[in-house]
C-alpha cells in the first residue's frame, strides 16, 4: 500500500486514497466543506451590518468552526481534511487512470468470453457432424447385417453327410456362399516378412548359398559393392583417401570417455557378446594395440563416466600395457556392480576433467577427446554448450562422439564446432572400424600462434644396455623397477624400462627409428587405387585347365570328380602391362571366382590400379597396402 499524506488537523492520521469509492467520497465531503464555509461566511458578513462592533465580531464569525444550532439547520458536521490544489488534481488524475485500467480489462473479459463462446459453437459444431456420421454409419451396418440374414436365410442348410458327399469343386462354392473358405487354398497377404505364407520371402527362397558356398540373402549387397562401400566411407573420413595432400598432427594426445553409466549395463541386438559397455572394453582393447602400432609417439588416456561424475582411469601415456590393465579393472568392477550400477552419465564433467589436462600438453600436438556414449542424455551441473564449449574452441581440442544407442544434440553440436566427426553405431563391425578410423591422425586445425608453421621438436635414441646386476629402472613416473635390460637417455642418462616415452628426468621424447617412420606414413600415405572394371568375355585358358582367381588351379572332367590342385607360382607370372594378375599376390583379376558348380559363374575379382607404377592389385592386396603396409611394392621397385 502507498504512503499517504499526514492530515493537517488530525494528529498525523493517514490518509488511504487508492481506491476509487474512497476518492469519490473525499470529494463529495469538500464539495460538502465548500458549501459550509460560503454559508458562514454570508451569516458573518450580515451579523456584521447588524452590529456595530467592527472587526472583532467578523473574526469571531470567521473563526468559529460549528455554526450556530439556530442558524446551521442540522446537527454539526465532523472536521473534513483540507486538500490543496496539486494533491486534488493528482487525486483526479489517479481516478482517470483507474477508470481506463477498469475500461481495459472489461473489454479484455468481454473478448475472452466471445473466444469461448466461438470455441464451444465449434465443438458443438462437430460433436455434432461425428454424431450424424455415426448415425450413417450405423444405419449402413444395421442394412448390411439385415440383407445378409435375409441372404443367409435363403441358403439351405446343409448336414455333415450332405458335405461329406460334395465333390471338391461342388463343396467349394457352397462353403463360399455361406462365407466361410477351405484353409490354405487362398495366399494370404502378410502384415511381416515373418508371416508371409506365400513362398515369397521365407527361408526356402530368402537365403540361398552362392556359387563359392556362401550364404547370401536375396536383394542383399554382393561381395563387390560392399567393398566398394568401404572404401567409399574411408573416403569420407579420411582426406588423403580423396588424393588431397593434408597437414596432420604427427604427435597426438587422446583422451577416451567411456560411458558406463547405466545405460550401457543392457544387452543390444547389434552388439553380441554381452552388454554394451562389455562389448566397448574388448573393442578398445583392440583399439589401444592398434592406436599405439599406427602412432607410435602419441600419448592415449581414459576417463570413465559413471554415477553423474567423471574419473581419469590412466593418464595420457604412451605405455599400452598400463591402459589394458585399467581396462581390465573397469569390466571386473561393472561385473561385480551388475545392471543397477553406473548411475547417470555427466558428459560435461568427462569434458571438464579431459580438457583440463589436455590444456597443459604441448602445442605442437593435436588434443582430442574421443566419446563412446551409450546414454540418452546427460546430467550435467551446468550448461554444457556455453560454459564448457567455448573452452574447448579457444584450447583447439577436438571433440569426436559415437553414439552407441541414438544419436544425441550436444554431441552433434560440441563435434560439428570442434571440428570432430560423429557416427551412430550400427553394428559391431561398424564399431570397430569407426574405431580404427581414429587411428588415422585427422588434418590439423589451423592455429592461430603457428600458422600452419613446422616446428622442432627435440627427440632422442637411447642405447639399450643389458647388464649381469638388475638396476633401478624407470617404469613409469613414480614407478621404478630392477631389471637387467633398460634404454639409456643419451641426455641424462637415466634408464628407462621400454620405448617410447618421455624421460622421467629431464622429459626428453625418446625413439626408436622404425617409431619415426610408421610415423611418417600419415604424412606420405599411398595414392588411393583407381577401380578397373573387368572386361567382358574375359577367359584365362592353359591347356585343358582352366586358371581361376583363386589360389589353385581347377580341372575339369565329365566322368571323374573335379580335382584342385595346389598353385604352381610359374603359371602367374607374365610379362610387363598384364593386367589379369595382381602383382603382389600372383592373384588373378578381373575374372569370374571359382565355383564348386560348373554350370555357375562365380563373382569377378575386383582389380585395381596403381596411379603411378599402373599396376595391378587385388581388393585384399589393396587394403593391406593402404591401412597396414603404407607402401606399394610397385612403385618401391621402380
Amino acid at each position: 500500500m502507498a504512503r499517504g499524506k499526514f492530515n493537517k488537523r488530525g494528529g498525523g492520521k493517514r490518509v488511504d486514497a487508492q481506491s476509487a469509492q474512497e476518492i469519490e467520497q473525499r470529494n463529495q465531503r469538500l464539495e460538502e466543506f465548500e458549501e459550509a464555509r460560503a454559508k458562514r461566511r454570508a451569516e458573518a458578513e450580515e451579523e456584521d451590518a447588524e452590529e456595530e462592533g467592527g472587526d472583532d465580531a467578523t473574526e469571531e464569525a470567521g473563526n468559529t468552526s460549528k455554526p450556530k444550532s439556530g442558524g446551521g439547520g442540522g446537527p454539526p458536521k465532523a472536521p473534513v481534511q483540507e486538500t490543496s490544489a496539486a494533491d486534488h488534481k493528482r487525486n483526479l488524475a489517479k481516478l482517470e487512470a483507474v477508470r481506463k485500467r477498469r475500461a481495459v480489462a472489461e473489454q479484455k473479459r468481454l473478448e475472452q468470453e466471445a473466444m469461448e463462446k466461438q470455441i464451444e459453437e465449434e465443438r458443438m459444431q462437430k460433436a455434432q457432424a461425428f454424431a450424424d456420421e455415426n448415425d450413417s454409419d450405423d444405419e449402413e451396418e444395421d442394412a448390411k447385417k439385415k440383407k445378409k440374414k435375409n441372404k443367409k436365410a435363403d441358403i439351405p442348410k446343409l448336414s455333415k453327410i450332405e458335405i461329406k458327399k460334395m465333390k471338391p469343386a461342388v463343396m467349394k462354392e457352397a462353403l463360399k456362399l455361406r462365407g466361410l473358405e477351405i484353409q490354405g487354398n487362398a495366399k494370404e497377404q502378410a502384415a511381416h516378412a515373418w508371416e508371409d505364407i506365400g513362398g515369397k520371402n521365407t527361408w526356402e527362397t530368402a537365403v540361398q548359398e552362392d556359387a563359392e558356398g556362401r550364404i547370401i540373402v536375396s536383394g542383399g549387397a554382393s561381395r563387390a559393392d560392399m567393398i566398394r562401400r568401404r572404401r567409399k566411407r574411408q573416403e569420407q573420413n579420411d582426406y588423403a583417401q580423396r588424393n588431397r595432400r593434408v597437414v596432420r598432427d604427427m604427435i597426438r594426445y587422446i583422451y577416451v570417455l567411456i560411458d558406463a553409466s547405466r545405460w550401457t549395463r543392457d544387452k543390444d541386438p547389434v552388439l553380441p557378446g554381452g552388454t554394451r559397455i562389455e562389448v566397448v572394453l574388448q573393442l578398445l582393447q583392440e583399439f589401444i594395440s592398434e592406436y599405439y602400432d599406427q602412432n607410435p609417439l602419441s600419448h592415449l588416456g581414459f576417463v570413465l563416466l559413471k554415477d553423474g561424475e567423471a574419473e581419469i582411469l590412466t593418464q595420457l601415456s604412451s605405455s599400452s600395457k598400463t591402459n589394458k590393465l585399467a581396462l581390465q579393472s573397469v569390466a571386473e568392477i561393472t561385473a561385480r556392480e551388475g545392471p543397477k550400477g553406473g548411475g547417470e552419465m555427466s558428459l560435461q564433467n568427462g569434458l571438464e576433467v579431459a580438457g583440463r589436462s589436455l590444456g597443459h600438453q604441448p602445442r605442437h600436438g593435436s588434443r582430442e577427446i574421443l566419446i563412446l556414449c551409450g546414454a540418452l542424455a546427460s546430467t550435467d551441473p551446468g550448461h554444457l554448450l556455453t560454459e564448457t564449449l567455448p573452452r574447448l574452441k579457444a584450447a583447439n581440442i577436438r571433440v569426436s562422439a559415437l553414439a552407441l544407442a541414438a544419436e544425441m544434440h550436444v554431441c552433434r553440436k560440441v563435434a560439428e564446432e570442434t571440428g570432430g566427426s560423429l557416427g551412430v553405431c550400427l553394428d559391431k563391425d561398424h564399431l570397430r572400424d569407426w574405431l580404427f578410423g581414429q587411428c588415422v591422425p585427422p588434418p590439423s586445425l589451423k592455429k592461430k600462434h603457428q600458422q600452419f608453421a613446422c616446428e622442432m621438436i627435440q627427440m632422442g635414441f637411447p642405447a639399450r644396455s643389458t647388464l649381469d646386476i638388475p638396476t633401478l629402472v624407470h617404469a613409469t613416473q613414480d614407478i621404478k623397477l630392477l631389471a637387467r635390460t633398460a634404454y639409456t637417455c643419451p641426455r641424462c642418462y637415466a634408464k628407462v624400462s621400454e620405448l617410447p616415452m618421455d624421460c622421467v628426468v629431464c622429459g626428453l621424447k625418446l625413439v626408436l627409428a622404425p617409431h619415426l617412420a610408421r610415423t611418417f606414413h600419415h604424412l606420405f600415405p599411398v595414392k588411393p587405387f583407381q577401380e578397373v572394371l573387368p572386361d567382358e568375355n574375359t577367359e584365362v585358358m592353359i591347356g585343358d585347365r582352366v586358371v581361376s582367381s583363386n589360389a589353385s588351379i581347377e580341372k575339369w572332367d565329365q566322368t571323374k570328380p573335379k580335382v584342385t590342385t595346389q598353385l604352381d607360382s610359374s603359371l602367374r607370372l607374365s610379362k610387363d602391362g598384364d593386367k589379369t594378375t595382381c602383382f603382389s599376390c600372383l592373384r588373378l583379376v578381373g575374372v569370374p571366382r571359382p565355383t564348386n558348380n560348373p554350370d555357375k559363374v562365380g563373382e569377378p575379382v575386383l582389380r585395381y590400379e596403381c596411379p603411378d607404377c599402373t599396376n595391378m592389385f587385388c581388393e585384399d592386396c589393396s587394403a593391406f597396402l593402404h591401412e597396414t603396409l603404407h607402401n606399394c611394392p610397385g612403385c618401391l621397385l621402380g
